[in-house]
């Protein structure tokens, strides 16, 4: 439901009310986030003197909350009769710090440091949206690159697919010890039937 208060005038707004206030001006409206954000960032910068950095992502969080319908890729609508409960509040900065003190600021994937990879988010390792709780037991440091992939593939997909792309890379180089590491590990997927769907076959990987 919208505040009864104007949201565009709250400088402590945070981005994401911000974002959906827009939407809830406009309702049963088809809009692009790219144009949202190209409205969105300066204005809040104006009201806030903070940035938005990335509308677009903070648009897919809404949606991800149930908070906006995405039509197309990109497209999202806001229907007020179709909201559910919103999510539980997300990682606190001051349990995000102490989430990379824990993690030595490294990726649990791939070992990535800021200095040298991609940049390192707070992540939960069970959604919020499957129930997962905002708190430092179910935290942890991903890349921004396997972040997306595993908001966008899960934990099991996204390290079979890891390991698949892994398997061609030892295979090109003969390494016969990795090579059979990977075999044993993709014979555990085969087993319990995980991710069926992602093709695996040793001989044509």
């Amino acid at each position: 439901m919208m505040s009864t208060t104007d949201p565009f005038t709250d400088p402590s707004i945070t981005r994401q009310d911000f974002l959906l206030a827009y939407f809830e001006t406009r309702p049963g409206q088809e809009l692009r986030a790219q144009d949202v954000g190209r409205w969105a960032d300066p204005a809040y910068e104006r009201l806030t003197g903070n940035k938005i950095d990335d509308a677009d992502r903070q648009i897919r969080m809404l949606h991800a909350e149930g908070l906006l319908h995405r039509t197309r890729w990109g497209h999202y609508v806001y229907y007020p009769d179709a909201v559910r409960k919103r999510l539980p509040p997300p990682f606190t900065e001051a349990q995000k710090a102490e989430i990379y003190e824990r993690d030595g600021r490294v990726c649990a994937v791939c070992g990535s440091t800021e200095e040298v990879g991609y940049p390192l988010e707070v992540d939960h390792i069970k959604t919020r949206s499957k129930g997962g709780e905002s708190v430092i037991e179910n935290g942890q440091v991903l890349c921004n690159r396997h972040n997306y992939m595993k908001k966008n593939y899960g934990h099991t997909e996204t390290a079979k697919r890891f390991f698949r792309n892994l398997y061609r890379y030892a295979v090109s180089i003969d390494d016969q010890p990795l090579i059979a590491f990977i075999q044993d590990i993709m014979e555990v997927y085969e087993r319990h039937g995980i991710n069926d769907h992602i093709h695996w076959d040793p001989e044509n990987p």
